[in-house]
């Protein structure tokens, strides 16, 4: 980018798109609570800026909207280009899914660039919006979580009673915040050592046997110890809220293997790039494991050349290119 580019954003931007943004020349990236945006966008008097929208958060049915429709109409009025980074189509924090499409669907309308981590996404859209849709990915993921050396001890010393009562090694790992129906088939399965961590989240069931569940908190260095040392270890990804899970680009930054649910984008993602194996039925999660365990280097190796090729220059290069158009600059 020749011209500086002022972005705003609402709140702190996360190493997604630190790493992101710093593959971007020119850009100064302007981060602070909801109040102070609105007075910088006030007192702008450079045109070329972005609002730049990442998370839908919920606040309130009458506050959400409220806000929403303020800073669409203070950015038009102020020649601010609006930007959406769609990371899931349906949020987390909507509990209804007519009112969350409401404000995804107002989002998309006056958003002048949409930027999506899978062409997936792009199709769930409407489709009066594709054109300005730019399709952008995730990247390795290691150093960021080889940073994390927060020690959790409740969870350490959980896991290690676990482990010399089962006796075996450690086979699944799920860490995620998917939906407890979900993550079901790893408690039910017979013959396999599962390691579900599930922040903060009631998924329905306890410890087991073959399965050790952990909700009590997050789990930070231990998490990056059990990814590097263990022996032919299967991630397991069980979302289904039509979003690119941040834990496939984890696994497969340390050549782990992934099990997906059969669930857009997930199992495209895994499926189209060997990253391992799609469960479509809950009763073959033994018969997937012993697929993935047999052919382990093959599935491993893909995962790299998957990171190889997802990389955050190559989403760094699509956000400048969306930049350029909406600046018309090179």
């Amino acid at each position: 980018m020749e011209k500086l580019v002022k972005v705003f954003c609402d709140s702190p931007i996360d190493f997604k798109y630190k790493s992101i943004f710093s593959g971007i020349d020119n850009l100064d990236v302007i981060s602070g609570g909801f109040f102070y945006i609105v007075k910088e966008i006030i007192n702008l008097s450079d045109k070329n800026a972005i609002y730049h929208f990442r998370y839908l958060k919920f606040r309130g049915y009458i506050f959400t909207l409220l806000r929403l429709v303020f800073i669409i109409a203070l950015a038009k009025m102020k020649s601010v280009k609006i930007v959406w980074s769609c990371h899931n189509v349906y949020e987390h924090t909507f509990k209804s899914k007519f009112y969350n499409g409401l404000i995804r669907n107002i989002v998309v309308f006056f958003s002048d660039s949409i930027v999506v981590f899978h062409s997936d996404i792009k199709c769930r859209l409407p489709s009066y919006c594709h054109k300005k849709i730019h399709v952008a990915t995730f990247g390795d993921m290691k150093d960021h979580f080889l940073c994390q050396n927060q020690v959790n001890v409740d969870f350490k010393n959980k896991l290690e009673s676990w482990r010399e009562n089962h006796k075996g090694d450690l086979n699944i790992i799920s860490i995620s915040t998917a939906k407890k129906n979900n993550l079901r088939c790893l408690n039910d399965g017979k013959g396999i050592f599962s390691l579900i961590i599930a922040p903060n989240l009631d998924i329905g069931f306890s410890t087991s046997n073959n399965c050790m569940v952990y909700n009590d908190g997050f789990v930070k260095k231990e998490v990056v110890d059990l990814l590097i040392s263990s022996d032919r270890l299967v991630g397991f990804v069980g979302h289904e809220n039509l979003s690119v899970p941040t834990s496939i680009y984890m696994y497969a930054s340390f050549g782990i293997p992934i099990i997906s649910l059969d669930n857009v984008p997930s199992n495209n993602i895994v499926y189209r790039n060997s990253l391992g194996k799609v469960l479509c039925d809950y009763s073959d999660l033994h018969h997937v494991y012993n697929e993935i365990y047999h052919n382990y280097e093959f599935y491993s190796s893909n995962c790299k050349d998957f990171i190889e090729k997802c990389s955050w220059k190559h989403s760094s290069d699509v956000h400048t290119k969306m930049l350029a158009v909406l600046f018309d600059c090179n």
